[in-house]
């Protein structure tokens, strides 16, 4: 895996950290051996050259963390060089100084080349460049990079071409939301759990939500089971008066049947589900989210039905109102100057909405919208993923008991701390991470447990040396999991190949493992090897995201954001790319049992507040007789929450 990242090294970074390691042994055979002026001069080069870099090849408007740890190590090196006169014509000291420096210099360059080669290998600085030259220049990276063009059959050149005018339009207007949001776009459509746009200007990242969220006409929506798409969240938007969607009649749970002169099936093909870093390689997740979003679309500016295309969409909303007249709406300081802010930003474009009225009488009515829609986008949003409130107990690894005879154990990312990671990533096993796992269901074992379950909901990933070592002890077989190759050139090498090595002192414990879409990365990787595993249920109200090859790619933009993709290849045992999708966006690791969505399930999941429907699910798929469970105890439940939660959603 490590010869595979080193393909994509940064050449200026690799011939830094080699120069300083090969200048310091140079400067130790040429002590004494020349004029000592002249010699403690050439120790000074190093920190020239390193203040060249750091001029020129820094990563500019960005965190200091990124610099430090990709070039910090020939930094430290320089500077550590350019002390060495202070010791030269002292023998004893010399000694010592020479000593001590030569070893920080060789750490210092293994630190260079190490760091990289557990994240970020393919690291590009185009911070100095304008926002359509760094695009340009990170679209180049990728397809130079990127390992899975061909298995997603990706024209990145095209989708360049797409997402240029957001681009220019936003350089034009210096609107870094828009960039942002353009970005965001960009990488929506490669539809990898693993090519992300990261923010790293948080008023362009509020800017951008805002465009990508739309409006607020007073309604959510969700598609049931059955293929109905209901009314949700219809409640109040401003305080004490009703939102339009009200005003029109539509109440919480009424069907819905067109949106903007289109059957509601027919609009909801036409969306793009592009907020945040919510990426769907499976199109079967992104339908879940496809309604929220539908409702916050207005009719298109010029004129036709439907939603229009996502660009023309942002371009739209962007000539709503400037960054500006947005920062200066949200940041006013009394009311007065909120309602002129308000009032140079309003009125925002109206959309037309079909329903079924309690008579089953189909309307059709015209919606005006008085805001923007993320918050009560949001709201929905987090609430179909169970994520409004924070677990109070436990962390991640931990364990508690939920009845009498289950357990359960949160896994929400494969991390423990730095060193015990970056060993088993190289080494291939963690034997650390085998002896907690082991303590704590041992723990859950001692107070009766016979059934467990692992919730890897919202798991963000990590190092899957930490799944490898917990499916180990569920199954007494020792199976191959993924090949690791080389591609370059477009030939075909095996370098290593991984395995879950039996162990298989739980096999007898029926588990359930939870998973959502937003399972991700190590995350689809514990979907993997667990569901390998005989007495292991894979449950979930959608799969997870089938992404799971590493990320090693990492373009710095102007400031705004930076662009993360993978850049390296593994292959399943019948030699098919690991778990990714390809470019027919089908499951690779489907459910063992599917969580309906039904009426009821939308009721309690937007308007029991505390509860957890998966997890009861899970736990009535354990032991059908199983009595409701407390989640609200195990919840952090702010009141203030509660409130806006109520009012956002309404009465159901």
């Amino acid at each position: 895996m490590i010869w595979v990242r080193l393909f994509s090294y940064d050449p200026v970074t690799v011939f830094m950290g080699l120069f300083v390691t090969v200048y310091a042994v140079f400067l130790l055979i040429l002590h004494r051996r020349i004029n000592l002026r002249l010699w403690q001069l050439l120790c000074f080069i190093p920190l020239v050259m390193s203040g060249i870099h750091f001029a020129f090849f820094r990563i500019k408007c960005s965190s200091s963390y990124w610099t430090t740890h990709l070039f910090g190590g020939f930094y430290l090196a320089s500077i550590l060089m350019a002390l060495w006169p202070l010791f030269a014509g002292r023998k004893r000291g010399w000694k010592v100084a020479s000593s001590v420096v030569t070893t920080l210099v060789i750490l210092c360059t293994l630190h260079t080349f190490v760091f990289p080669a557990s994240s970020f290998s393919a690291v590009r600085n185009h911070s100095f460049d304008t926002w359509t030259d760094a695009f340009v220049k990170t679209t180049e990276d990728m397809e130079k990079y990127y390992s899975l063009q061909e298995h997603k059959s990706t024209d990145i050149a095209q989708l360049r071409d797409k997402v240029m005018p957001l681009v220019q339009k936003a350089e034009e207007t210096e609107d870094s939301g828009l960039f942002y949001a353009a970005m965001l776009y960009y990488v929506y459509n490669f539809y990898d759990g693993h090519v992300n746009a990261c923010d790293l200007d948080g008023d362009a990242y509020y800017r951008a939500l805002l465009l990508l969220s739309g409006y607020d006409y007073g309604m959510s929506m969700v598609q049931l089971d059955d293929g109905r798409v209901i009314a949700v969240s219809v409640g109040d938007t401003w305080e004490g008066t009703p939102a339009s969607a009200y005003q029109s009649g539509i109440r919480n749970g009424m069907e819905i049947v067109s949106w903007n002169g289109l059957p509601v099936d027919e609009a909801l093909e036409q969306v793009e589900v592009v907020y945040q870093s919510l990426i769907w390689p499976v199109a079967e997740n992104e339908k879940f989210l496809k309604p929220a979003l539908l409702a916050t679309k207005p009719l298109p500016a010029d004129g036709s039905m439907g939603i229009g295309s996502t660009v023309d969409q942002l371009l739209w909303r962007a000539e709503d109102c400037s960054f500006d007249e947005m920062c200066a709406a949200f940041n006013s300081a009394s009311k007065e100057e909120y309602d002129a802010a308000w009032s140079a930003i309003l009125p925002f474009p109206e959309a037309l909405c079909g329903f079924k009225d309690a008579d089953g009488t189909v309307k059709e009515v015209r919606l005006s919208a008085s805001d923007y829609a993320i918050d009560r986008f949001e709201t929905v949003y987090l609430s179909l993923y169970n994520l409004m409130f924070d677990w109070a107990i436990p962390d991640n690894f931990g364990t508690c008991m939920l009845l009498e005879d289950t357990g359960m154990l949160h896994l929400w990312r494969e991390h423990t701390n730095t060193l015990e990671d970056i060993y088993g990533y190289l080494s291939g096993d963690d034997l650390w991470v085998r002896r907690m796992f082991i303590e704590k269901i041992d723990a859950l074992k001692e107070q009766g447990m016979t059934k467990l379950i692992i919730d890897a909901r919202y798991n963000q990933g990590g190092f899957p040396a930490i799944d490898r070592a917990l499916a180990s002890l569920f199954t007494d077989e020792t199976f191959a999991v993924e090949t690791e190759a080389d591609c370059i050139g477009g030939r075909y090498k095996e370098l290593t190949k991984n395995y879950v090595e039996g162990d298989g002192r739980y096999k007898d414990i029926d588990v359930v493992l939870l998973v959502d879409s937003l399972c991700v990365s190590a995350g689809d990787y514990l979907v993997k090897v667990m569901g390998a595993c005989p007495n292991v249920t894979v449950m979930g109200m959608t799969t997870s995201s089938c992404s799971c090859q590493a990320q090693g790619g990492l373009s710095f933009l102007s400031g705004v954001c930076n662009i993360c993709y993978p850049v390296n290849w593994m292959f399943d045992q019948d030699g098919r790319r690991f778990i990714d999708t390809d470019e027919s966006r089908t499951c690779t690791l489907p459910l063992d049992v599917k969580i309906p969505l039904t009426e009821d399930t939308v009721r309690e999941m937007l308007y029991e507040f505390g509860s957890d429907y998966q997890l009861q699910y899970a736990l009535n798929y354990l032991e059908p007789a199983a009595p409701k469970a407390d989640f609200a105890s195990m919840r952090e439940l702010w009141p203030d929450t509660i409130e806006y939660m109520q009012k956002m959603l309404g009465e159901w």
